[in-house]
């Protein structure tokens, strides 16, 4: 009996592969939670064969950003939860580096985290080669989330939608349809984050962020990485406030714009949040259109 269920289990585990092998080259995936979406982001990464050209690192603000329209040009390493250094480091776990990397600075002063290295094993070698040969073992393609994407590529046909640019048309009047959804308990949100944006953090916290980020910065430029640096859309009562103002002059001062690459933020209040910092889906949108045809002047 124990013989006949290892050989029925080894049997589907094969044939899984197989099937993974053959017919799973979607990049579309649907995770079951955040953590799992933040290791799907690392191993697509990793473990792909063909290297971005430009690599986005940051926050959750810009987790936001549409990976579907930004396609091939752009890969979005920016993490829930976590902070740019996380994403540094993902990007320093592959031997060949992009020829350029955006950071988002909004939340340039949160500590790394380093659970998402850990978590995908990237330090431990028999994890990471087991990760990299079998193709079940990857979080994406977990039983549970194929049959999620089998279902959403099923309701994609019945409606299919290419995006693009001209979809993202900002009237007055869809913002203030959208505004109208999202408004509800807003204000109170908002109310928390004027709080904290309203502060500036002690000069040991903001000292010790900014010698990490320009340990980073000095080791993608010996391996001859250009940097650009952009800033998310935020509520636009919170794109002045205090906190704002104080760390694009200090991202700044430390990475003056005669020697970096600088996306110019956009006008905030072209965009709508959920929350006062995470952009809604259709302003991400906007957004991801901005960052990827922006030209300086």
């Amino acid at each position: 009996m124990v013989k006949r269920s290892l050989i029925v289990s080894l049997t589907f585990f094969v044939a899984y592969n197989l099937f993974l092998f053959l017919f799973s080259d979607s990049k579309k995936y649907y995770p079951q939670n955040i953590t799992q979406d933040n290791s799907i982001k690392v191993q697509e990464y990793i473990f792909n064969d063909n290297l971005p050209e430009k690599v986005i690192v940051g926050s959750s603000l810009a987790a936001k950003l549409n990976q579907d329209i930004m396609k091939n040009s752009f890969y979005n390493l920016a993490f829930r939860g976590q902070s740019v250094y996380d994403g540094f480091e993902i990007i320093l776990s592959r031997k060949e580096m992009p020829s350029n990397i955006l950071v988002e600075y909004n939340k340039i002063l949160r500590s790394p985290q380093k659970t998402i290295v850990d978590r995908n094993s990237l330090k431990y070698q028999l994890g990471y080669e087991i990760k990299k040969n079998v193709l079940s073992q990857r979080e994406k393609n977990q039983p549970v989330n194929m049959l999620i994407l089998l279902a959403y590529n099923m309701f994609d046909l019945m409606q299919t939608k290419d995006i693009n640019s001209s979809e993202i048309n900002y009237t007055d009047k869809i913002v203030k349809e959208e505004n109208i959804k999202t408004n509800g308990s807003m204000e109170n949100v908002i109310k928390i984050e004027l709080n904290s944006y309203n502060e500036i953090p002690p000069n040991n916290v903001i000292n010790d962020k900014i010698k990490l980020l320009k340990k980073y910065i000095s080791i993608f430029e010996e391996k001859g990485t250009s940097i650009t640096f952009f800033e998310m859309p935020i509520d636009p009562k919170l794109c002045s406030m205090k906190l704002s103002e104080f760390i694009r002059k200090t991202i700044r001062e430390n990475f003056p714009p005669d020697i970096y690459n600088y996306v110019e933020p956009d006008d905030c209040s072209n965009y709508l949040t959920k929350d006062g910092i995470h952009l809604v889906d259709k302003s991400a949108e906007r957004f991801t259109f901005y960052l990827m045809n922006y030209k300086p002047e």
